[in-house]
């Protein structure tokens, strides 16, 4: 058949949109995309569910323009927190641990420490709820109290369940319970610039 032997259908670009953690490099890796390649044999969802199995990569497209084009959009976690367990993980803003932290990431980002590491690793259910709610604590601190995010150095999550706010500066550890965290941190703002102005007389 013409279309599958003639040389005018071999893939020539692969175009990539999206990505700024990621290299060009390591998705067209990741999808398995051949250059010379007939463009008929690489099918755009086969292309997909490879990508999808990156771990950084949230959602994914594939357009196969013809004769010779391959279009990859791509969307990808962004980090928020490294989690503390056996070893670091990212952590996204939806709450996903989505991958092994590598030593050039995350530097600045808050840690999401545990107490009860065993029970946290061991049940999934748990896990899942608690890194979402300290992913929600993180974008309501980025939120509503933006100043307090570079400050911010860990996350604790008490064996009760409940979290515990942990700044650079030698503050008193900030209780901050389960649920209503924007108001929580509202109020928190409030106190540290009421603080801070008595400081200063």
């Amino acid at each position: 058949e013409f279309v599958r032997s003639s040389p005018s259908f071999a893939i020539k670009v692969v175009e990539i949109e999206g990505n700024a953690q990621l290299s060009d490099q390591e998705i067209l890796d990741a999808s398995g995309i051949a250059f010379g390649d007939n463009i008929f044999h690489s099918k755009g969802e086969e292309i997909e569910a490879r990508l999808r199995r990156h771990p950084a990569l949230r959602a994914v497209s594939v357009e196969r323009v013809l004769p010779s084009r391959f279009i990859i959009r791509v969307e990808e976690y962004r980090p928020i927190a490294i989690v503390a367990l056996k070893e670091l993980y990212l952590l996204s803003r939806e709450g996903v641990a989505y991958q092994p932290l590598e030593s050039t990431d995350g530097n600045d980002l808050p840690i999401i420490s545990v107490e009860d590491a065993e029970l946290f690793i061991r049940d999934r259910a748990l896990r899942q709820r608690l890194l979402f709610e300290a992913a929600s604590i993180v974008d309501a601190i980025e939120r509503e109290s933006g100043e307090l995010l570079d400050e911010l150095m860990e996350i604790h999550i008490r064996s009760d369940q409940r979290f515990v706010l942990r700044f650079f500066e030698e503050r008193t550890d900030v209780f901050l319970g389960r649920g209503d965290y924007p108001t929580k941190l509202a109020r928190l703002r409030e106190i540290l610039a009421e603080l801070g102005d008595r400081s200063l007389r």
